[in-house]
Order: C-alpha cells, then sequence, then structure tokens
C-alpha cells in the first residue's frame, strides 16, 4: 500500500509511542497529529471540490493508506489569548479535525470513525447492543432518582455496586480524584438523596472468580485473565489496586463468547475495543463495558500477546492482513 498512516493522537501516550515505532520499525511511513497542538502549534487542511475525492493536508503529507483514530485532547490556553476568542478556536479547530475524519473514513481504512466511537462511548447504548447480541449482562439501573435506587438496592441487598456513567474522575477543592466501582452499603442509601444531582449507574454486583480483559482489533480477539481476587483492593475493581504485579495469565474464551463479541463490536462500528468482562465462580461470562480508546500496553509487556503488532498489522495493511 502507498501513503503514510495517519494517527490522530496525542503527545503524551505511551500506546500510541509503541504503535508508531512498530510502523517505523517497519519503515511504514508515519504521520502523527498530537491534536493539544492544533491550532496553535500545527496545521490541518481540508479540501474538497465536485467530482474529487476530498483531501486532508497535515503539515506537509496529503497521502494517507489508513487513519488511526486514537484519542483527542484540547489544546492549552494561550497566556495572552481571551477566553473567548480561545473557546471560538478550540470548537472551530475540533469541528474541522473531526469533520475531516469522518468524510475520509468513508473513503479510508479507519480504526475506529469517530461518530461510532463517540456512540460507542455511551454506556446505556453499549449495554443495550450487548443486551442484544446475546451476552450476559449484570441488573443494570441508570437513575438520578432516589428512590428507583433504593428499591433496586432493596431487590438485590446485598450485592450491588455503583460506578459512573461515564468519567471515573473528579475534580473538587482538594484536586483531582479517581471514581472506582464501589460496593454500595446500607450507610450509603441512607445518603441517597444525594443522587439527584447527577445520575449513578447501579448494578449488581457479581461473584467473580477473576477480570477478563478482552481487546478486538479487527478480527483478532486478545484475551487476559486478571486474578483479582487474589488481593483485597482489586476484588470490585482490579483498577483499585496499588500492586504493579498483580497476576494475569493468558485465557481463552469459549467460542460462542468470541462470537458474539465480534458481533458487537460490528454492531457498534468499532474496529478495536478493550472490553471488560467478568467470570464468575460458575464460569459464566458477564459483560461490563467496552472502551473505544482502552489500554493495552501493560498486557503486551507481561504476557507478550502482541497487540502492539496487530495494530500496526491493521494499520500497514487497511485491515486487509486480517
Amino acid at each position: 500500500m502507498e501513503g503514510a498512516v495517519l494517527i490522530i493522537s496525542t503527545a503524551l501516550d505511551t500506546a500510541t509511542d509503541a504503535v508508531e515505532e512498530e510502523l517505523t520499525r517497519r519503515k511504514v511511513p508515519v504521520v502523527r497529529f498530537n491534536s493539544e497542538k492544533y491550532p496553535f502549534g500545527s496545521n490541518l487542511t481540508y479540501k474538497i471540490s465536485k467530482q474529487k475525492l476530498p483531501i486532508l493536508g497535515i503539515d506537509d503529507q496529503r497521502e494517507f493508506r489508513s487513519i488511526w483514530y486514537r484519542r483527542v485532547r484540547p489544546p492549552t490556553h494561550p497566556n495572552n489569548m481571551h477566553e473567548g476568542h480561545f473557546a471560538f478556536a478550540e470548537k472551530e479547530s475540533r469541528y474541522a479535525l473531526i469533520g475531516s475524519i469522518l468524510a475520509l473514513s468513508n473513503t479510508l481504512p479507519t480504526m475506529s470513525c469517530p461518530s461510532s466511537v463517540w456512540a460507542a462511548e455511551h454506556k446505556p447504548y453499549q449495554l443495550a447492543i450487548a443486551n442484544q447480541c446475546g451476552l450476559t449482562i449484570p441488573h443494570t439501573l441508570i437513575s438520578n432518582l432516589p428512590s428507583e435506587a433504593e428499591n433496586f438496592f432493596n431487590q438485590h441487598s446485598p450485592n450491588v455496586v455503583a460506578k459512573p456513567v461515564r468519567t471515573g474522575y473528579l475534580k473538587d477543592a482538594d484536586g483531582p480524584k479517581a471514581i472506582y466501582t464501589s460496593k454500595v452499603e446500607e450507610v450509603h442509601i441512607r445518603q441517597i438523596k444525594r443522587l439527584s444531582v447527577a445520575p449513578v449507574m447501579f448494578q449488581t454486583l457479581i461473584q467473580k472468580q477473576s477480570d477478563i480483559r478482552v481487546t478486538i482489533v479487527g478480527e483478532k480477539v486478545f484475551c487476559a485473565e486478571i486474578l483479582s481476587q487474589t488481593d483485597d483492593d482489586a476484588r470490585v475493581d482490579w483498577r483499585r489496586t496499588s500492586n504493579p504485579n498483580l497476576p494475569h495469565k493468558h485465557h481463552e474464551l469459549p467460542d460462542t463468547v468470541k462470537i458474539r463479541l465480534l458481533d458487537y463490536m460490528k454492531r457498534l462500528g468499532l474496529v478495536y475495543g478493550a472490553i471488560d468482562l467478568i467470570l464468575d465462580r460458575t464460569g459464566n461470562y458477564y459483560f461490563l463495558e467496552v472502551n473505544p480508546g482502552g489500554q493495552w500496553l501493560w498486557l503486551d509487556r507481561i504476557l507478550n500477546i502482541g497487540i502492539t503488532q496487530s495494530i500496526a498489522d491493521w494499520l500497514e495493511t487497511g485491515g486487509s492482513s486480517q
């Protein structure tokens, strides 16, 4: 294939670095567009005319073989720029960037189209599609109505967890905080009126054997088992542990689960996805969520399962290698 791989990402992302290094090792040309530098430190030009395909210019490069839409971050506010002018420039630039990638994704292999990524980031939607694909999901309630939450807790107590609907981070007067999945106790229900200011996702707590991380690249399925129940801090949410040696091992999914996950990805329009499952103590798999830009590099480092190489394969060949 001719042309460069266009990577839309951020400057501080080691996963992007790893794929870029792999492509460079293969002598595949790469153009990396670090989104936080646009428009104050980089250039983008989009052209479209009658009877011609759209053309995207990133600095001096105009020919691309594939696109990796990894992630987008806003630019830093220049010190000498009015707040209103900055807001205008930032919004116009984002719409130009995303709109251009949307247009080119109709003609170039793209991992993944921004519209599909945006839709898949909404948990109510991704859970509904998972249910339609035959994947098992925990009983779920998303609400800011205290009475609904109280009824859900009474129905499923004591096995209820709460988690954010979207973001796992909160900034308050004491600085940024991480919000993890947490078990709901009676003391929380006594403070349930606070729920009215923002919705919360409640789910039944599944009695885990382990956590399963599934990474899908095109048609390839990579699976790792995280032995979260060996660490008290990781039992409900394995991300909560500070243990750098939390045990991981290779895991083979049943074919029926693989087929349903691949169908799920197709329905969402995603080429790449990091999927969290639970394996319960009786051998059943529960779908929790998909992150269309989720991390994988630690799995390659611990288990050497080849996700970085698979992403590079897809981008180099436009998916034809799979």
